[in-house]
């Protein structure tokens, strides 16, 4: 009777190579312990089991996104897929360019093609602009404010008010009327 150690050998031995998709291209991950390799077609494989044609990871989803545990130095961390092709084969533009965001918004979709380093403040706005047609920016369930109250609320810093004053008269948090005076949210709003 074979063991499950054998058996790990056996199908190793008797694996195919994994077929790359058109145009794929594949990168050897550094900070790893196991030997894995990222896709610009947004797929990864391991080596872990199969040492010489290796097995495509599948992941897990991560609040709607595909994200996969690697081990480094003994510790084991949950990475976001689309932040690891990004990383192997995108361009920053800048240091300010951190985030990675998915053109088509659909969070499956990994290849290098649909993803692209934003700053902080484009993120802030393509997310703002993204929820104003999804839900409307009146619509939204959430909402406490609208178009009209963001408008009153930056004239009122314009002529003094303090944002804490302005916080209790709209029922809403301190934070959320900073974020409309830095302009980190109802930035379509003028």
């Amino acid at each position: 009777m074979a063991t499950k150690k054998t058996a790990k050998k056996a199908a190793a031995k008797s694996s195919k190579p994994i077929a790359s998709l058109p145009g794929e291209r594949w990168s050897k991950v550094a900070k790893s312990d196991t030997h894995y390799m990222i896709s610009n077609m947004g797929r990864m494989k391991s080596f872990f089991y199969d040492k010489e044609n290796g097995k495509i990871v599948k992941g897990k989803l991560v609040n709607g996104y595909i994200a996969v545990d690697i081990v480094h130095k003994g510790v084991r961390k949950n990475h976001y897929l689309h932040n690891l092709v990004a990383e192997y084969f995108g361009k920053k533009n800048s240091p300010k360019h951190i985030k990675v965001v998915h053109l088509d918004w659909k969070k499956l979709n990994n290849k290098i093609s649909n993803l692209k380093y934003v700053t902080l403040i484009e993120l802030y706005k393509r997310n703002a602009e993204y929820n104003a047609k999804k839900f409307g920016s009146e619509n939204s369930v959430n909402a406490k404010l609208n178009k009209v109250k963001v408008q009153s609320i930056r004239k009122e810093l314009k002529g003094g008010t303090t944002q804490r004053a302005l916080a209790k008269k709209y029922k809403v948090s301190l934070m959320t009327i900073s974020r409309v005076a830095l302009g980190k949210s109802w930035t379509a709003v003028k």
